[in-house]
């Protein structure tokens, strides 16, 4: 299976200096293909992922 064409043309923009950072939904990003991973790490992307969650309510 291939990565849709517009992942690859935003993974293409960010190796070429297009763009600057490339921000995408915890959820969005769980659910990317091995390709789509790979075109990240190609195009020199650092993937960050963070998950934050409420603060426990102290009251």
């Amino acid at each position: 299976m291939s990565a849709e064409p517009e992942f690859a043309q935003m993974a293409a923009d960010f190796a070429a200096g297009k763009t600057e950072a490339i921000l995408m939904h915890i959820d969005t990003a769980k659910l990317l293909t091995r390709e789509e991973w790979e075109l990240l790490e190609r195009s020199g992307a650092s993937v960050v992922m963070v998950q934050k969650t409420l603060p426990e309510d102290a009251d």
